[in-house]
């Protein structure tokens, strides 16, 4: 389990969906989905404040990402 902060923060202005609904809808749909991604590269674009504010491209992977995520330099 994950622990999440601000699960009733507005990420898309646009519909008025929150945090806590698009952690919902990638735990419905997650197992089904894992099995197209594994094997792919993965670009994580951040959007801390929702999508209307600036983003950034997370680089690197965190300490606590777990090993089986690999890593190439």
């Amino acid at each position: 389990m994950v622990e999440v902060s601000s699960a009733d923060r507005v990420v898309y202005p646009d519909s008025g969906t929150t945090k806590g609904q698009v952690i919902a809808h990638y735990s419905a749909v997650g197992e089904r989905m894992l099995r197209h991604l594994a094997d792919r590269p993965l670009t994580l674009q951040r959007f801390p404040r929702g999508v209307s504010a600036k983003g950034f491209m997370q680089k690197n992977a965190a300490d606590y990402f777990p090993d089986y995520i690999g890593r190439h330099e």
